[in-house]
């Protein structure tokens, strides 16, 4: 786990009530984080805590745009994302973190956050990436065509298996 300086918040200089905090994302905190998924982008991250006693509620807010490779031919590509997310604290004996709820130790009061608003968003990045049609790089993609199985059989005639034919005759134009 990174820390960064940005998002080390100090829940013991929080007052009661409610407390805000807007931040920029950059490349650095991208760098600082280490992760493999994301290196660049340029987010806005609004935070918003809301104190009562030794409980603390964190609302997250994250929006701006992140730099992903394209899974079909690898050019990086902007992709716009946007999450919420929201992690309950309080101050104990020892840090402790569990999904939603982190414990930090009463003694420090320093709840480093940086992690957490990472996988918030990686969470906001779609499983598959891909350039608009026509946007990927064509060279890449006319490799890709020649290298697929399917470009090695486009002079193969296709047979089908007669017990299977009769299969086609059922099927519906939906």
């Amino acid at each position: 786990m990174c820390t960064t300086s940005l998002l080390r918040i100090d829940l013991k200089a929080l007052h009661e009530g409610e407390n805000t905090a807007v931040y920029e994302l950059d490349d650095a905190y991208f760098k600082a984080i280490a992760a493999p998924d994301v290196q660049k982008g340029t987010l806005g991250l609004r935070f918003k805590a809301k104190r009562t006693g030794d409980l603390y509620e964190l609302d997250f807010h994250v929006e701006g745009v992140v730099y992903v490779a394209c899974d079909i031919c690898l050019e990086e590509m902007e992709l716009p994302i946007r999450n919420d997310g929201k992690l309950t604290a309080r101050l104990g004996d020892e840090n402790v973190e569990d999904g939603d709820m982190a414990i930090v130790d009463k003694e420090d009061g320093v709840l480093d956050a940086s992690w957490y608003v990472y996988e918030l968003i990686a969470l906001a990045i779609p499983i598959k990436h891909v350039h608009e049609p026509g946007q990927c790089d064509p060279a890449m993609v006319a490799k890709l065509q020649q290298l697929s199985a399917d470009g090695e059989r486009s002079g193969e005639v296709e047979s089908i298996d007669p017990r299977w034919a009769k299969l086609q005759q059922l099927r519906t134009e939906d």
